[in-house]
């Protein structure tokens, strides 16, 4: 299950220490993309297959150009024999990877964030007035 929030650093090296929660459900070998909002995704195989088969999908005339920039924004990776996975540094670049960093369960995926920007984030899109009407809705 890919859910929880975790604060860490990642090395010099590019390492961050992918929580033992979600190990499982990555699996020994995953996709690292940049996501839509300066933050890295990560993605069990089968998200990441469903996930390019949706892109397979699109318009003849538009699916090399997707294809190719989503591939070469991507890579596969595994854990080390610490639990770590290497973050890509055209990745760590577009989602500020530098130092402090929080890894967060987003269902099926996980995200990476440095902190300066998961701050901002939160700050900005945790409206906690929709957020309770929306739980409301759901019975929660």
């Amino acid at each position: 299950m890919l859910v929880g929030k975790y604060e860490q650093n990642i090395d010099a090296k590019g390492r961050v220490n992918i929580p033992s929660k979600f190990r499982p459900t990555l699996g020994e070998t995953f996709v690292v993309a940049v996501g839509e909002e300066k933050c890295a995704c990560i993605y069990p195989v089968e998200e990441w297959e469903a996930f390019m088969e949706r892109v397979n999908a699109v318009a003849a005339e538009d699916k090399a150009m997707l294809m190719r920039y989503i591939q070469q924004i991507s890579a596969e990776c595994t854990l080390d024999s610490q639990g770590r996975a290497v973050i890509p540094p055209q990745i760590r670049e577009y989602a500020q990877l530098t130092k402090e960093i929080v890894v967060v369960g987003e269902h099926k995926k996980v995200e990476i964030w440095s902190l300066d920007n998961w701050k901002k984030y939160s700050e900005k899109a945790f409206d906690m007035d929709k957020i309770s009407d929306m739980l409301k809705q759901i019975g929660i």
